[in-house]
């Protein structure tokens, strides 16, 4: 009969399925006849399927770990995301988007200018007031320009030409806008101004000579009056304010 010693120094071979084929078979012979070393090898087995059972609870733990990593990345990417994309909206709304303001008596002056004007040697023409220095390709005498009067806004501008009862007439829209920055400034000198100016010799474009100037106010966005065809653009006087109706003469 086989030592003990040397088969349990084989057992934990014997038990990982890691010992030659003539051990095994040495092992199991012995086991055969022999208590001692059965008991023995029933307790490394035990141990075995503890360890097993350890490790594979470690490896779930692990993998549950590891996809709550990946879904607490996942929600603060969002999370980021979202918060970016509610600052930019809200940036945008406070400094870009613009509100028309209402018209309200006095909140537009319209005002005809004489101007005095410089020839340069290039045959343009620099328009020089107290508001604005202008170039144009052609000679000018009186300009209109169309203000607010208030200093915290924008003004929008959108025009068309055409005839009616053979007058060449030019309608201008007009508004003044405002973002909530502007409210906050309270700083001189933030508007803008419209600036229409009427070639004094047209030479062999007489085609372009305007006979009559009109400007409206209107309390929409000029982006829908724009695209229309004219027909259409001309109905918005309808629900506009005249502010100036006229020539630059």
């Amino acid at each position: 009969m086989t030592d003990c010693k040397i088969i349990q120094d084989l057992l934990p071979l014997y038990t990982d399925d890691i010992c030659s084929k003539e051990s095994r078979a040495l092992v199991e012979e012995h086991l055969k006849s022999c208590e001692k070393c059965k008991i023995e090898l029933d307790d490394m087995k035990s141990e075995v399927r503890v360890r097993f059972n350890n490790e594979s609870e470690a490896n779930v733990f692990k993998a549950m770990k590891k996809k709550l990593f990946k879904k607490n990345m996942i929600v603060a990417l969002i999370s980021v995301s979202v918060s970016i994309a509610v600052l930019v909206g809200v940036y945008n709304y406070i400094f870009t988007h613009h509100t028309v303001i209402p018209y309200k008596e006095g909140l537009v002056s319209a005002e005809i200018h004489t101007v005095k004007t410089v020839q340069r040697p290039d045959g343009t023409t620099l328009i020089i007031t107290e508001n604005q220095t202008t170039e144009v390709p052609f000679t000018v005498e009186n300009v209109l320009d169309i203000d607010c009067t208030e200093n915290i806004f924008c003004i929008n501008t959108t025009a068309k030409e055409f005839v009616e009862n053979g007058q060449r007439i030019k309608l201008f829209y007009l508004n003044f806008s405002k973002t909530i920055a502007m409210n906050w400034d309270k700083s001189d000198g933030l508007n803008q101004f419209a600036r229409v100016i009427e070639p004094q010799t047209v030479g062999e474009n007489d085609d372009c000579y305007i006979d009559r100037y009109e400007v409206y106010y209107l309390d929409i966005n000029l982006n829908e009056v724009s695209d229309v065809d004219l027909d259409e653009f001309i109905k918005f006087k309808e629900s506009g304010v005249l502010v100036w109706r006229g020539d630059l003469e």
